[in-house]
């Protein structure tokens, strides 16, 4: 039999060494290309690219999180532990269950946050501490895992703890730095949250385990009894899908946003917001969102949360009374709804967030000096394309995983994953080598055209299949097919209309334009789920 150490990485590192794998090829990349980089540059580009190259290896922390604190299980609104109940039937001591993926994970997280400041930063001429970022960034892992695995209860709980205190180890840092406090101070302050974060996550993976969960009869009665009094019967059979939809995945991405926004809007309270500053946070803030929604899109892939296959569909949802069409169209709907309401929860804490600092009036004069270096139509046509491109980006992450989903087979997911990180991991490659070589760049604006016209023409040709497999097998009708082509014909002419009235053709030409909306905007994948769902649905 394994020990308890072996037991529990074993089980973490089964189901995600692919993703694990890719994690740690992305640091040795990052880490030997920076290597090469600094030999040929000056201290200052040297430092810039260090930046540059920290924002994969922060990417590659905020998914080392999420596996060792079980985040690919969770229910984010649920009241009972994210713990993975699975692991309670294992032969092994509580402590062991929650003590060791709070070790992996901070040896992971502290790991990388010292390999990134001794081996990316330092050398470029950043003399920044070594120990306390690392014990703070192992606390500030523990408290997400005592946050996840804490049984509350009652729904909405965690989000609001969450957005309360989730963020303190950092925050509380931050306040410190502003106060020039000693260099001891941080590190007591690393180790005492530490010291509070792995006693709680351990008593509330204990507390799940032995089944003690709050029970809240008062506000469950009441609720009850709101819903009965309240209640309405759905007009159609789609209305329940999207309903059904919308409890089941539909919340996920505006808690995501609401837990996390917060953190990165902390620098308009602590920095001083000059204006590039001011629009480096915005930035981040804004893109943010998008990128939650990927995340956020593992739980709209799943069909059967009920079932150990999360791909396969239920007996029940197969037998539903809607067509396959009309199942993908809830989901997208529902999809859509989560995507505005995230929005305007980012608009709202963001506009909070201006005022409360005080930085809306530096924002003001940003928007000031921008209406007199260029005309007002032009200024709207740029925030309207862009706030349009980030809705549909962050539509788009949510549902791009979908097709994997409806196929219900583990091995499509597999492969299609795999294949996934291949690529990225060749495209990081291939652009690290194309900075090392500048001597190539003007080939690549030469043939750069030439590889988008045919990812382009790939991309219409597979919808193009798609659609005749439709018609074929009449899973969808030529009204809908016609409906949806016009849409999506109307969104991406908006989109063409606008950017190029605020983008110069000398700066990016007009072709280049259009293919690059083809190739954000969602076509051949929207056009097979039906497909996919139908080959699921009927095995």
């Amino acid at each position: 039999m394994m020990s308890p150490p072996v037991a529990i990485a074993w089980t973490i590192w089964r189901r995600h060494r692919w993703g694990l794998s890719a994690a740690a090829a992305v640091t040795v990349v990052v880490l030997v290309v920076a290597a090469v980089l600094r030999s040929n540059m000056s201290p200052g580009e040297a430092l810039a690219k260090s930046a540059i190259g920290f924002m994969p290896l922060l990417i590659v922390a905020f998914y080392v999180i999420a596996v060792f604190s079980y985040g690919f299980d969770l229910d984010v609104a649920g009241g009972g532990s994210c713990f993975p109940a699975r692991q309670f039937t294992l032969p092994l001591r509580t402590a062991d269950l929650a003590g060791w993926p709070i070790l992996y994970g901070a040896v992971a997280v502290g790991g990388l946050l010292l390999a990134a400041a001794g081996l990316l930063f330092r050398p470029a001429g950043l003399d920044i501490p070594l120990i306390w970022p690392a014990v703070l960034a192992a606390a500030q892992v523990a408290w997400i895992q005592a946050l996840l695995w804490w049984p509350f209860g009652l729904q909405w709980t965690r989000p609001v703890v969450g957005v309360v205190l989730v963020h303190l180890p950092v925050t509380g840092m931050m306040v410190a730095q502003k106060l020039d406090v000693s260099e001891s101070f941080f590190l007591a302050y690393s180790v005492a949250c530490l010291g509070l974060a792995v006693p709680a996550a351990f008593v509330g993976v204990s507390r799940a385990r032995g089944g003690i969960v709050p029970q809240w009869d008062w506000l469950s009665a009441l609720g009850r009894a709101t819903a009965r009094t309240t209640a309405k019967p759905f007009r159609s059979a789609l209305r329940a899908q999207m309903w059904f939809e919308w409890r089941r995945f539909g919340k996920t991405l505006p808690l995501l946003v609401t837990l996390v926004l917060p953190l990165s809007l902390l620098g308009l309270f602590l920095e001083d917001n000059t204006p590039p500053i001011l629009a480096r946070s915005l930035g981040l803030a804004l893109g943010l969102t998008v990128f939650l929604a990927g995340m956020a899109g593992e739980s709209v892939v799943k069909n059967n949360p009920w079932s150990r296959e999360l791909y396969a569909i239920s007996s029940f949802a197969a037998t539903r009374p809607m067509t396959c069409a009309e199942l993908v169209g809830a989901k997208l709907r529902a999809a859509a709804k989560a995507t505005l309401v995230s929005w305007i929860v980012v608009i709202l804490l963001i506009a909070a967030a201006l005022v409360l600092s005080g930085t809306h009036r530096v924002l003001g004069e940003m928007i000031d000096a921008w209406l007199a270096a260029r005309p007002v139509g032009e200024v709207i046509a740029t925030v309207v394309a862009v706030g349009a491109i980030l809705v549909l980006l962050t539509w788009k992450r949510l549902i791009e995983s979908l097709l994997i989903g409806m196929a219900g087979r583990e091995w499509v997911h597999r492969v299609i994953i795999f294949i996934g990180v291949v690529i990225a991991i060749n495209f990081l490659i291939a652009a690290m080598w194309l900075l090392i070589h500048p001597e190539y760049h003007e080939r690549v604006r030469v043939v750069g055209p030439w590889l988008m016209a045919l990812a382009v023409a790939l991309k219409l040709l597979a919808a193009a299949l798609a659609v005749r497999a439709l018609r074929r097998r009449r899973l969808v009708s030529d009204r809908t097919l016609a409906a949806f082509a016009f849409a999506w014909l109307a969104i991406a002419a908006t989109l063409f209309g606008l950017l190029t009235w605020v983008i110069p053709g000398e700066v990016v030409a007009t072709t280049a334009i259009a293919m690059g909306i083809v190739l954000i905007m969602p076509l051949a994948r929207l056009s097979a789920m039906p497909l996919a769902l139908a080959w699921n649905r009927h095995r």
